[in-house]
């Protein structure tokens, strides 16, 4: 556990500034996404005997950080190159379809389409062409 107190002490930092980075980390340990007590809670639905190894729930802690922190970061370039200041659903949902395959319910709007465009017959039969003469002059 991090304690800033301990850090400064002696340190000639004012007590003020460490109870303010005590706070944070008070903050960001209750605004995990998720906790050691959730991830025991999914693995009991599967199996009630089952129990995480605390390094296990560490690694599946931080996994989710980093993907919510990918997620957002990406999301944020999307508003940005939008120029937008403003973070919206579909900047989300794009990522998360196109990158991830995750589709949000109840979002689905039908601004743009997250599948990848399918290439027209008739430039397939081209293609095709094009490749079959290259392999004939070899």
């Amino acid at each position: 556990f991090f304690c800033p107190l301990r850090m400064y002490r002696g340190r000639g930092v004012p007590a003020a500034a460490a109870r303010n980075q005590y706070q944070m980390a008070q903050q960001v340990q209750q605004s995990q996404i998720v906790t050691p007590h959730k991830l025991q809670e999914l693995v009991s639905q599967i199996d009630e005997n089952e129990q995480l190894d605390p390094e296990v729930a560490n690694f599946l802690m931080e996994m989710a950080e980093e993907f919510v922190d990918n997620v957002t970061n990406f999301a944020c370039n999307l508003a940005q190159h939008r120029k937008s200041d403003t973070l919206e659903v579909k900047d989300l949902q794009l990522h998360l379809e196109r990158n991830w395959n995750i589709r949000i319910p109840g979002f689905q709007d039908g601004n743009y389409s997250a599948k990848k465009t399918t290439v027209p017959d008739a430039h397939k039969h081209r293609m095709d062409l094009v490749t079959k003469s290259q392999n004939a002059r070899r």
